[in-house]
């Protein structure tokens, strides 16, 4: 009878523990097209160029915040707004975005307004430092974007601070053993 009791008992334990919870996953079937069209590569040539995967991150993550849900009439519009943009970067043959021309750069603001516009988000662009902030009405910043210059090659300033103490430290121990008498002739 224990023996029974105890199979019933760990079968009653295996099943409780085993049960999987659900979370809603904070994206609406709107809300994905949007995603899926950012992350849709645009062919200029014979390159591929796509949506650098931070930018994508910062605009995933502010849809899948509690109060975004994207209707399908914002979808149109910035679904809409994105085939322009992506219009204007064919048209311009660059492969590299740095080098679109002024227009193009500023048809794509247009587009990027417009679609923020329909989520009820703002752009700012400061030219002084070449950033890009995207603001909700509350005045959070969304999502950022900016030009940042990366370090390259090695720093050895770490390792020659450690060397040069290391060899201090080695030489002040040779000094304090010879006139202790502690090393032999």
């Amino acid at each position: 009878m224990k023996k029974v009791i105890a199979s019933i008992m760990s079968a009653l334990l295996a099943v409780t523990v085993s049960i999987t919870a659900f979370a809603a996953s904070g994206i609406n079937a709107n809300e994905q097209a949007i995603l899926d069209k950012l992350k849709a590569p645009i062919t200029v040539g014979d390159k591929n160029l796509t949506l650098p995967a931070e930018y994508y991150n910062q605009a995933e993550n502010y849809l899948k915040q509690d109060g975004v849900d994207v209707s399908d009439e914002q979808k149109a519009t910035i679904i809409t707004q994105i085939d322009e943009a992506v219009v204007i970067v064919k048209e311009s043959g660059v492969t590299d975005l740095n080098n679109l021309p002024a227009e193009a750069k500023n048809k794509l603001m247009a587009n990027a307004e417009k679609a923020a516009a329909a989520l009820d988000l703002t752009l700012t662009f400061d030219s002084s430092n070449k950033t890009l902030t995207v603001k909700d009405s509350n005045g959070t910043v969304v999502a950022k974007i900016e030009k940042v210059i990366k370090t390259t090659g090695a720093d050895t300033t770490v390792a020659v601070v450690t060397v040069v103490t290391l060899v201090s430290l080695l030489a002040g121990c040779a000094v304090v053993a010879r006139k202790s008498r502690l090393m032999a002739k």
